[in-house]
């Protein structure tokens, strides 16, 4: 009984243990953060978005000339490429989509969607696709499911003149509003 009085004094009173079980204790805080966040759960629904303006103002620049997409004259025509993927661990489903608050992407007032289409895709089986509105005021996005970095890449013509003309908006239930990410 008394030996393991005496090792108890002695590991009280020993600054090396003291100091090394301070490290440890310090190590193992560290690593339950750690595998915490790394094992936390959450859908992250993020896009970005880049835009070049192929022509601004053209018709008043020259007299005679006219640009004509499907039978219309257009002074504008910008081309914004859309990204959207999750970044989170959990899977979103078509599911996780309110009815009254889908995926959409929209132009500004005045301005008109020419076209748009996915060009890119790093998992077909995802099912992406766009549903236009039928005045083409905006485009629906929608897919099957979106694991972890998986996403599409839409491809937006439009009579803007820059990204900030076109507009992303929507609700993930379990996650909120889309997140952008320059």
């Amino acid at each position: 009984m008394q030996s393991l009085s005496q090792i108890i004094s002695w590991i009280a009173v020993n600054p090396w243990l003291t100091i090394l079980s301070f490290i440890l204790t310090l190590f193992s805080l560290f690593l339950a953060i750690f595998f915490y966040l790394k094992g936390k759960r959450s859908k992250m629904p993020c896009y970005t978005k880049r835009s070049i303006n192929i022509f601004r103002n053209f018709v008043s620049k020259i007299e005679h000339l006219k640009i004509i997409y499907f039978n219309q004259q257009i002074e504008n025509l910008t081309i914004t490429k859309i990204l959207f993927w999750n970044r989170g661990y959990e899977t979103i489903n078509r599911l996780d989509i309110p009815q009254l608050d889908p995926l959409t992407i929209r132009v500004k007032n005045g301005l008109e969607i020419l076209d748009a289409k996915i060009i890119y895709m790093n998992n077909p089986a995802n099912q992406f696709s766009l549903i236009f509105s039928d005045d083409i005021s905006y485009i629906t996005l929608e897919f099957d499911y979106v694991d972890k970095d998986e996403g599409a890449i839409v491809q937006v013509m439009h009579t803007g003149t820059s990204e900030s003309d076109v507009q992303i908006s929507g609700t993930i239930k379990g996650a909120g509003k889309l997140k952008h990410k320059p």
